[in-house]
């Protein structure tokens, strides 16, 4: 985490440096062509624009390739798409909402019991954060954030059979977390600016629900409690001013590393028939956002 944030400023210092208008010295008495031109003229009715728009609307589609992996288990692995929607309002103080929605099919591969193609996978995320951005030049800012998520799974293979005739069930899972991070901004003309952020994900719990009963009516529904991990976040993003709005065009990587969950019991028509574990795993999403700001 920390290579990443000093990789971050190393990129971001090179941008603004690159793209910041030039400096000369000056008289403290002497007012310049610059200065003069910054500060409003009387009766003219023009100032500078800010940094931020005070509000702002973002919502755009999003494709990626989803990896999940229960090391020496299983692995599922398949295309995703998404719509992702948010709010932000700027003013000094920052704050962001935003939601988004994905859905696809991954293929399920595992050692013990074969393999199964095309299992229906959706997942719900939603997170809102506020923060400070700091106005370093005309050309640059910084906004320090963090905030609280929550994140829902769904993968069903109910009704399915697997390559050695093992049963399908549907798994559910549920984080909450609290993003923490930082975002870099350069203006590099009067049509376009390039972001980037990093962001940490605080896990605080997680809750996977099998819906054994899929496999047979007579067995429970256990439920594992999940309380170690946590996530990793990074885009880059390219922005163009088009006059009525702004597309923008994010490349994105976004990791999850969670721990084993404790033990659960499951029952047989009410008789105790074993414990079931969610094992360690880790979760990869890496593609492309294309979106449109207003």
């Amino acid at each position: 985490m920390k290579s990443a944030v000093l990789v971050f400023f190393v990129f971001f210092s090179a941008v603004s440096l690159t793209f910041a208008p030039p400096c000369f010295a000056e008289s403290a008495d002497a007012p310049t062509a610059e200065s003069s031109a910054a500060a409003q003229a009387p009766g003219s009715g023009t100032e500078a624009p800010p940094f931020f728009d005070r509000h702002s609307w973002q919502v755009g589609l999003e494709t990626y390739s989803m990896d999940y992996e229960e090391p020496g288990f299983m692995e599922q692995s398949g295309l995703m798409l998404g719509v992702v929607g948010s709010y932000a309002y700027h003013n000094g103080w920052m704050f962001k909402g935003e939601l988004g929605f994905g859905g696809g099919e991954l293929d399920y591969t595992s050692n013990g019991t074969g393999s199964l193609s095309g299992v229906d996978t959706g997942v719900l995320e939603t997170q809102v954060v506020g923060g400070y951005d700091f106005i370093l030049s005309e050309t640059a800012a910084i906004t320090l954030f963090g905030g609280f998520g929550y994140r829902f799974l769904s993968n069903d293979s109910a009704g399915r059979r697997t390559s050695t005739g093992a049963f399908g069930y549907l798994r559910e899972s549920n984080y909450f977390y609290s993003p923490i991070g930082i975002e870099g901004v350069s203006k590099v003309s009067e049509k376009w600016r390039l972001s980037a952020v990093f962001e940490y994900d605080h896990f605080w719990s997680g809750e996977q629900k099998s819906y054994l009963s899929d496999v047979d009516f007579r067995f429970n529904n256990p439920t594992n409690d999940q309380d170690d991990g946590y996530g990793l976040r990074a885009s880059f993003s390219a922005a163009r001013d088009l006059g009525w709005g702004t597309l923008v065009f994010t490349p994105f990587i976004r990791y999850w590393d969670i721990g084993d969950s404790d033990i659960a019991p499951f029952f047989f028509r009410g008789a105790l028939a074993g414990y079931v574990i969610e094992p360690a795993n880790t979760t990869t999403e890496a593609g492309l956002r294309v979106s449109l700001r207003f």
